[in-house]
C-alpha cells in the first residue's frame, strides 16, 4: 500500500491517494483531479479511482467532490448520511468562514454500503474497508480504514481519520454538530486500537495510535 499526501486549500487541508494492488483510492478530495502528479500520474490516469472517500462534510475536506465525479462519472463518492445536510448551506460545511461561502450539490452514496466488505478482491487479495463512526467534530464524523489482504494475510493498515484524530490533538467540537461529548467517546474508542496503526489526519502529520496514547493530552 502505497499512500500520497496532498495538502492544499487555505488550512492545508491532506487530501490522500492510495494506491493499493491494482486500485486507487482518494480519502478527502480536497484538491481537484489534475493534482495527481509525479511518478504516480501514469498509473493512475490508466485506471482512475475505485472509490472516493468524504470523511465529514466540512468544505475543506470535499471542495473538489463534483470535480472528481464529473470527471470519473462511474466512480462512487461515499460519506455519511449523517453530514448530508451540511453540504447544501455555507453556514453548515463551514466555507462561510473563507471569502468564498458555497453549497455543494450531493453526489454521494451512503458510506455505509462499504462498511465490511472488499472494495476490490477478497481475502487472497483484496482491499477490504472498515468504517467507524468517529463523531464529535461533526456528527456524521468517519474513519476508514483499509486492509490489505495477500495470500489470505493483512499484510498492510492505514486509518483515515479527517478531523476527527490529528498528532497531538482532537477536531474542534464547536462547529455545527459537534460534541465534546461524542468527541471524548471517540478518543475511547481510538484507544482501543492496535498501538502500531498508522493513522493519517485530516491536517498535519501521521502518526500512530501507539504515539496518541502516550503524547496526546486528550488521551
Amino acid at each position: 500500500m502505497k499512500i500520497y499526501t496532498i495538502p492544499l486549500g487555505p488550512v492545508q487541508s491532506n487530501m490522500y491517494l492510495v494506491e493499493v494492488q491494482d486500485a486507487f483510492f482518494i480519502v478527502d478530495p480536497s484538491c481537484p483531479p489534475e493534482m495527481i502528479r509525479g511518478e504516480v500520474r501514469g498509473r493512475f490516469e490508466d485506471k482512475g479511482p475505485s472509490a472516493v472517500f468524504v470523511t465529514h462534510g466540512h468544505f475543506d475536506h470535499m471542495y473538489f467532490m463534483e470535480d472528481w465525479k464529473t470527471k470519473f462519472p462511474q466512480v462512487p463518492v461515499f460519506m455519511s448520511v449523517k453530514d448530508k445536510a451540511l453540504l447544501a448551506k455555507a453556514s453548515g460545511n463551514c466555507s462561510d468562514l473563507t471569502f468564498r461561502g458555497r453549497s455543494f450539490k450531493d453526489v454521494t452514496s451512503d458510506i455505509e454500503e462499504v462498511n465490511g466488505s472488499f472494495l476490490m478482491g477478497n481475502e487472497e487479495r483484496g482491499v477490504f474497508c472498515r468504517v467507524y463512526s468517529t463523531p464529535g467534530h461533526t456528527t456524521g464524523s468517519v474513519s476508514i480504514l483499509l486492509d490489505e489482504h495477500i495470500d489470505g494475510e493483512i499484510c498492510d493498515k492505514a486509518l483515515f481519520t479527517g478531523d476527527a484524530l490529528f498528532a497531538g490533538n482532537v477536531g474542534r467540537c464547536d462547529f455545527e454538530t459537534g460534541s465534546e461529548s461524542q468527541m471524548m467517546q471517540s478518543v475511547a474508542f481510538f484507544k482501543t486500537l492496535p498501538a502500531d496503526l498508522k493513522v493519517y489526519p485530516g491536517h498535519g502529520p501521521a502518526t500512530d495510535i501507539g504515539s496518541e496514547i502516550k503524547f496526546n493530552p486528550f488521551f
